[in-house]
């Protein structure tokens, strides 16, 4: 399997895939990707609001070959990934690729903050 490694640079078609569907071979979310993505998300939005999408989806591998849900922020053909206290960015073609991200849901700010009130938590939303 390929190393994953932060770049920037190439384009890709990423498709919304729909609702975030709960799977008994998914395990919830573990650490505090929902929240540093929404923090982020809410940090930059301020200066190009229309340029940055939370997603949140299910991700096949990531430091563990459990797949589980997972949340993260897109700026055009970039991947941030924030959580544990980090800020990586990937092109979203390879993340995709070696993550096995499946069924996403994409929010822009606005749709972001509405169901964050909403819902009284960061994420994921039905």
């Amino acid at each position: 399997m390929p190393h994953l490694t932060p770049s920037v640079g190439i384009s890709d078609t990423g498709q919304n895939s729909g609702d975030i569907k709960p799977d008994e071979h998914r395990a919830k979310p573990r650490g505090d990707c929902y929240e540093e993505a929404f923090k982020f998300l809410s940090d930059v939005a301020a200066e190009a609001s229309d340029k940055y999408i939370l997603v949140h989806g299910n991700v096949a591998r990531l430091r563990q070959d459990v797949a589980f849900n997972h949340a993260w922020v897109e700026e055009d053909d970039v991947v941030h990934e924030l959580s544990a206290n980090r800020h990586l960015t990937f092109l979203k073609k390879d993340y995709y690729d070696h993550l096995g991200v499946k069924n996403t849901r994409r929010y822009a700010y606005e749709e972001a903050l509405v169901a964050a009130v909403k819902s009284g938590h960061y994420g994921p939303w039905a």
